[in-house]
């Protein structure tokens, strides 16, 4: 048992309603419009169109509610004063291993720590490889973590060797590298950033490098906002590394993300994978599935479940590390999304809202494709044609605007 885990779920989650496993809800998020019905890459003209645009009115529960039967498993283990099922056991260790490993200095929470502090010099697949190595793969119990091959052969590769295979830039572990397309080849598809599978399960991981650079150009630079805000000795480490913990990426509301590209994509990519999943694993269909949103600094969760018709967004982000130490709070939320289906889940309230998105399905015609047609792994995707053999690309696109204008008329707001 890590030590340091045992005195957080005494100290900290047992007694503080400030942790964020108590204090961060998640909110519905409401769709009214979407080209669903097109065919797109995630990465490029996916679209949804949110009828809470400023801010979302329905919130949620924690994800201590949302699994507090889970929780409650992490509880008796760690206070060993009942015993859970073996193979929960087993999936608690995972992340008893992982807190161990950071008490006792080992190279998953260094590599993370150079990550954030490092992070405005480094690419994406950088990133993505320090996320992959350092913080998917050991919080996962029984699967595989999967990074975009691609990433790692683009012109823009950081690598020197494109024929040697990929590392973690500062431990040099091997990533794990495949194939991570999914979708409907025909409609919404593309590849996740990051693929976790798992014999139940598949979730994605959007990663995003560019969102810091973003924040800022919208606000005061880091180094001069801190300079404000504290004395500038306490900026650097002991190696002359900025050490950059911006506040206002953790005062980021949900809500603020929605005209974010990267943010709009994670959507898109959390509906279609709960589709891939349900179809892979039909038990699934009343669960909420995971994706994440991952910067180099923090997390966004979120959830679809396909036959509720739900979506759930993270309030607001969770930051790996806060005043130079691991963030617990970040790490057992990711730890319990990551492994939910070998966790005892709760059964969803009477009252929760549904997102609208499978009305849309149905009203542009597409809901059996997006049910029976969503597939992994694919080689590649191709744009239909019509009868004639030109694409329906216009015609979609008409009836697109023709929605659009109709959902736009329902809430009296003009473009």
């Amino acid at each position: 048992m890590a030590k340091s885990l045992q005195r957080f779920i005494e100290n900290d989650f047992l007694r503080d309603l400030k942790s964020n496993l108590w204090s961060t809800a998640f909110v519905y998020l409401d769709i009214q419009g979407c080209n669903a019905h097109e065919f797109h890459n995630f990465s490029t003209d996916t679209w949804v169109d949110f009828a809470n645009n400023k801010e979302p009115k329905v919130v949620g529960k924690s994800i201590c509610e949302l699994f507090r039967r889970a929780f409650i498993d992490l509880l008796v283990e760690t206070q060993k004063k009942d015993s859970v099922e073996i193979f929960k056991q087993k999936t608690i260790r995972c992340l008893e291993e992982f807190l161990k490993a950071v008490d006792e200095g080992t190279h998953h929470s260094d590599c993370l720590k150079e990550m954030t502090m490092k992070s405005e010099k480094m690419k994406k697949e950088d990133i993505q490889a320090v996320l992959a190595v350092h913080l998917f793969t050991p919080l996962l119990f029984e699967g595989e973590v999967i990074a975009d091959s691609l990433a790692y052969k683009s012109e823009t590769s950081s690598m020197k060797n494109e024929n040697s295979e990929p590392e973690c830039p500062f431990c040099i572990e091997s990533v794990n590298t495949g194939n991570t397309n999914f979708g409907c080849t025909k409609l919404w598809h593309g590849r996740a950033d990051i693929t976790v599978k798992t014999k139940e399960c598949r979730n994605v991981v959007k990663v995003a490098s560019d969102w810091i650079e973003n924040l800022e150009e919208q606000s005061e630079p880091v180094l001069k906002k801190a300079r404000l805000e504290q004395d500038v000795d306490e900026l650097f480490d002991s190696n002359g590394l900025t050490v950059v913990e911006p506040s206002y990426i953790q005062d980021k509301a949900v809500h603020q993300l929605f005209s974010e590209k990267g943010y709009m994509e994670t959507i898109t990519q959390t509906i279609v994978n709960a589709f891939v999943a349900v179809k892979q694993n039909k038990q699934l269909e009343d669960h909420l599935i995971p994706s994440f949103f991952v910067t180099a600094h923090c997390l966004f969760i979120n959830f679809y479940n396909v036959g509720k018709d739900i979506l759930l967004a993270q309030s607001k982000p969770l930051l790996f590390f806060q005043k130079g130490k691991l963030n617990y709070d970040t790490i057992i939320s990711l730890w319990m999304a990551l492994n939910f289906e070998k966790l005892t889940v709760d059964s969803l309230d009477e009252n929760y809202k549904t997102s609208g998105f499978r009305k849309c399905l149905i009203k542009l015609g597409v809901l059996n494709e997006y049910e029976n047609e969503v597939e992994s792994d694919f080689i590649s995707a191709q744009k239909p044609t019509t009868s004639s053999g030109e694409t329906d690309y216009y015609i979609n696109i008409e009836r697109t605007f023709e929605i659009l204008k109709e959902f736009r008329k329902k809430v009296n707001f003009q473009r």
